[in-house]
């Protein structure tokens, strides 16, 4: 049986009063299936793994790999990891959080970000939800040196912004505001990546 948005169903009462509500624009879209999200989740973790087969090997190991694997593939993947390696070692400027000032913002988040991605985050002492994040912020910082990460209190970076709204992270990239992510609220609602994020 066809339901009036065209979607084929069973029999009628696998329409919901929500889904017409749907419809009608009333309630948001149903968000997308958590089973899709989690297939293309293994089937990149999957991709990955096999690309990533050597990776931890100490030299011991590796040879004793070398009659497994083509010897074109090994000399490839040398050559792969020789380039992300200077790459990285290039790019590594930061590598940790540095605090800043009212004056300094300009120059350390919008004129900073024209080079490379900054990361400024607007805390409030005494909120947990600020004290856990500025300490998974520094672990970040070390992981990603390439990255600028600086922080400042959120009401003196911006007069009478509200403590609620702490912690607050403000992504900038190419000189400006690229995205924001307001409230220790929002951190709680999933698991955040930053892999590919810039």
């Amino acid at each position: 049986m066809k339901t009036p948005n065209g979607r084929v169903t069973p029999h009628w009462h696998a329409y919901t009063r929500n889904d017409i509500l749907r419809d009608k624009g009333i309630l948001p879209p149903k968000p997308p299936s958590p089973t899709d999200i989690l297939d293309e989740a293994l089937a990149e973790a999957k991709v990955r793994a096999y690309e990533n087969r050597l990776e931890g090997k100490d030299l011991d190991e590796l040879a004793e790999l070398e009659d497994e694997e083509d010897e074109a593939f090994l000399e490839a993947y040398r050559v792969k990891r020789v380039r992300e390696i200077r790459e990285l070692q290039s790019k590594a400027r930061f590598g940790s959080v540095l605090p800043i000032t009212k004056a300094d913002f300009q120059q350390q988040a919008t004129e900073a970000s024209k080079a490379l991605p900054a990361v400024l985050v607007l805390l409030y002492a005494e909120n947990d939800a600020s004290k856990l994040l500025l300490e998974v912020y520094r672990r970040l910082a070390e992981i990603y040196a390439e990255i600028k990460c600086t922080f400042i209190q959120g009401s003196l970076c911006i007069e009478n912004y509200p403590d609620r709204n702490c912690p607050t992270l403000l992504i900038y990239k190419s000189g400006e505001l690229w995205r924001n992510i307001v409230g220790g609220q929002t951190f709680n609602r999933g698991r955040p990546r930053l892999a590919g994020t810039f």
